[in-house]
């Protein structure tokens, strides 16, 4: 059985990528399993994990993780975020269980968020190290080994819009760049239609200042949908590793414009399958839009062809899995096998 462990209060793209990751295990015939640190009162990723066929298991702390471990002996352990590393790496040794992290974040924490990364990179000797884009790699201090993250390509691809549409899908916080989004549309309202999903600690001043040029969604349960009725996803963050929203949008043939930061420039092929700007640079981010804007229907469905085909053939779980099921044996796992054979044992 492999394990994932993760600290989850909403769905981000951790929990979209470790449900996306479970999944794509199971389908490939290697039971796999969540565990949440805590099931917080506000929090519906339990509930979405479950809908979505997963068993969750809630630790609920240091403790629970021990009892839980040394109760399901998993295969491989294969935690996700600073505070499942933390956690995990002392009891996985101490257990002798097989244990692996992936680095997620592209961007550096403040205050005690940056001590928590500190140790979480620090301590990740006692296990192999997977990062989700190169930077993040190279930033490490012990050697890393980078694995895209990865997503189910769409049964079929769908038709571009008549009417333009431009979608944010984030969080509403600094790193994401949300502000720069509505810069973008109070400035080309005649371009079309900007919409943004998502909620978080600079909503309300962004409502009170765009909330004539954009339209304010909240969080969206169903962000594939909304992505089916965008000309394009657009990404203004200031930080990134490998953002499986940018991966979900492609896999449906919606074009990205994103920032050239993080795994998105070998993600992205500038003019073929979407556009990239210089982070942070507005004027590039315009000469994009107005890039993308001149294109013809017809031109944007190829665009979007040239998406899913960039997802099929390198970002989809027949693409990704064999290089991540040579890290797990890397990490001490000792044969494919052994997590197939150890179902029983941790069913109980």
């Amino acid at each position: 059985m492999i394990f994932h462990y993760l600290d989850a209060r909403a769905i981000g793209g951790i929990e979209t990528h470790v449900e996306t990751l479970a999944l794509a295990q199971i389908a490939a015939g290697y039971p796999a399993a969540v565990i949440l640190h805590a099931d917080y009162p506000d929090s519906n990723v339990r509930q979405r994990y479950e809908n979505a066929g997963l068993s969750v298991h809630v630790a609920s702390g240091t403790t629970g993780l021990w009892k839980l471990l040394t109760r399901h002996r998993p295969a491989i352990i294969h935690t996700h975020g600073y505070k499942a590393g933390i956690a995990a790496r002392p009891i996985a040794r101490l257990l002798s269980i097989p244990l692996i992290s992936t680095f997620h974040a592209g961007e550096r924490g403040r205050g005690k968020m940056a001590i928590y990364q500190f140790v979480d990179e620090w301590t990740s000797f006692a296990g192999q190290r997977l990062a989700v884009s190169r930077e993040i790699a190279e930033r490490m201090p012990f050697e890393t080994r980078v694995i895209r993250n990865f997503v189910p390509l769409a049964p079929v691809a769908r038709r571009a819009p008549e009417k333009s549409r431009f979608i944010f899908a984030g969080r509403l916080s600094h790193e994401k760049g949300p502000d720069i989004f509505c810069w973008l549309a109070s400035r080309n309202r005649q371009s079309g239609q900007f919409d943004i999903h998502g909620d978080g600690p600079m909503r309300a001043e962004l409502e009170d200042g765009y909330g004539k040029n954009v339209r304010f969604h909240g969080f969206t349960n169903n962000i594939k949908a909304a992505l089916g009725e965008a000309s394009a996803l657009v990404m203004t963050s200031r930080n990134e590793g490998l953002p499986m929203i940018a991966l979900e949008a492609m896999a449906q043939g919606v074009p990205v414009i994103a920032p050239a930061i993080g795994g998105l420039p070998e993600l992205i092929s500038h003019g073929r399958n979407g556009y990239l700007f210089e982070v942070a640079n507005l004027a590039s981010l315009e000469d994009s839009l107005h890039d993308f804007c001149e294109l013809g229907r017809d031109q944007i469905q190829a665009m979007g062809s040239a998406a899913r085909h960039t997802i099929a053939s390198q970002y989809s779980p027949q693409a990704v899995m064999p290089d991540l099921l040579a890290a797990y044996e890397l990490a001490g796992l000792k044969s494919e096998r052994s997590i197939r054979t150890k179902v029983q044992s941790s069913a109980g």
